[in-house]
């Protein structure tokens, strides 16, 4: 059982050298990854995302330190991730001022793809100091709504929202406000800014931005995708912010009702509610 398990384990380097156990010897999972593997004449761009030990060589990670406790600093190369056959133990390395350099001056262009936004966001979480912060996050400047509705780059900017003082994001707010914000908190990826807005600014800077969303409530509240932001509001507003958006709910309640999300915001209201807000909708 012990060979055998030795034997599924060993990867040969895939697409550059050839492999030392017959891709027919494998289970068959590992048999169909490596076969499309071994069909490219380079690394397909999903390969990234494999387990270390199945990526080619030239996308690997080798510590160079002796002791996996006290890891100082790494190489990547092209040099085997194994020993006697089974793959050896792993742990991610420290980000270095080398990673941050990579990151400083390319925050917009890396945030647009799937792999950059990660980088981007491993830059944020491990900054030296807030000063730093702001300097990645100032290069998205200008590209604010752009990336509230890209599938990568929103989780840049939700990571500078939960990352960076408020005060660092009144240009995010401002850029917000300059759309039209009911299509925003109904967009796929817009409606998670809008909520990290009003879950971590404080109260008297997305003022304006809450009663913009209280307005339009109503809509919002059937809406797929809207109705999570109305949800957030009901949760984390203020008393009189809170009463107001019940308030508009029970205004509309049927239409609301009639639709699944708006039942979602409904049970939302009455589990956040403060006892008169429920006798309103009741």
């Amino acid at each position: 059982a012990v060979d055998t398990r030795r034997q599924a384990l060993r990867i040969a380097p895939a697409m550059v050298a050839p492999r030392r156990v017959a891709v027919a010897e494998q289970p068959l999972p590992m048999w169909s990854l490596l076969k499309r593997l071994g069909s490219s004449t380079q690394a397909p761009p999903w390969s990234v995302y494999l387990p270390e030990r199945l990526r080619p060589l030239d996308q690997r990670c080798v510590y160079s330190a002796s002791s996996y406790k006290d890891v100082a600093a790494f190489e990547c190369g092209p040099q085997s991730a194994f020993s006697d056959g089974l793959p050896s133990p792993r742990r991610r390395a420290p980000r270095t001022k080398l990673d941050n350099l990579m990151v400083a001056g390319r925050v917009w262009t890396l945030s647009q793809e799937a792999h950059g936004c990660r980088q981007v966001q491993e830059a944020l979480d491990h900054a030296d100091s807030n000063a730093q912060r702001d300097a990645y996050a100032d290069e998205l400047r200008g590209h604010i709504l752009e990336a509230a509705r890209c599938p990568h780059a929103n989780h840049v900017l939700q990571k500078c929202i939960v990352t960076l003082p408020a005060l660092s994001l009144q240009f995010v707010l401002d850029e917000i406000m300059e759309g039209n914000i009911s299509k925003l908190a109904c967009d796929k990826y817009g409606c998670r800014i809008v909520q990290r807005m009003v879950e971590c600014c404080p109260t008297p800077q997305v003022e304006g931005l809450v009663d913009r969303l209280i307005s339009d409530v109503a809509v919002l509240a059937g809406h797929p995708y809207g109705n999570y932001v109305v949800q957030v509001l009901l949760k984390h507003g203020t008393d009189e912010q809170r009463e107001r958006a019940t308030l508009a709910l029970a205004t509309n309640l049927r239409g609301i009702i009639e639709k699944s999300h708006g039942c979602a915001v409904m049970s939302t209201a009455l589990s956040y509610g403060e006892v008169s807000h429920r006798q309103v909708l009741a």
